[in-house]
């Protein structure tokens, strides 16, 4: 069944806010080097979903997948999309700290995961379910890391904080 018009527009929207992510993360690599190569593989990943979801797309044209919209709007899915941006502006002007940045990286990533954007997809074939616990395995083994990382980075600024007079 071919996708309505409304439910490419969130397909894409889904889309934008993966690549939004990772234009993020990049950014945070640029503002922290020290932890450049965690921010870049985060990119990486955001980059991945953003690839998966265009996959789907595809196998949704072919017939072998569906995708049911749920109670997912544009509007929601715009106002997400607009916080990351905001988050990234303030980057560039230097506004935010690294604890403040990582603090709404998690609670953003948190919001995007209890969207279940990819619960969204359905399919019979073997390999449209494959895909789809590939991805649920990976967003959350995906927060999980940002989560780990984000402790393990408050832990080094307290730590260099208390040698510092």
């Amino acid at each position: 069944m071919p996708l309505e018009p409304f439910q490419q527009k969130l397909l894409q929207l889904y889309k934008d806010q993966e690549l939004q992510m990772a234009r993020l993360y990049q950014k945070l690599a640029q503002s922290f080097p020290t932890y450049a190569d965690q921010f870049l593989a985060l990119a990486s990943e955001e980059q991945e979903h953003a690839g998966w979801i265009d996959h789907l797309q595809n196998c949704i044209s072919s017939g072998t997948a569906v995708f049911s919209e749920g109670k997912t709007r544009t509007y929601t899915l715009n106002a997400l999309i607009a916080y990351v941006k905001g988050i990234h502006d303030a980057l560039e002007a230097g506004t935010l700290d690294l604890p403040k940045a990582l603090s709404l990286v998690v609670d953003t990533e948190k919001s995007f995961i209890e969207r279940h954007v990819f619960e969204r997809f359905a399919g019979d074939s073997p390999e449209v379910e494959r895909i789809l616990r590939i991805l649920d395995d990976t967003q959350r083994d995906h927060l999980t890391r940002i989560d780990q990382f984000a402790r393990q980075v408050r832990s080094d600024l307290a730590k260099a904080a208390q040698r510092c007079p």
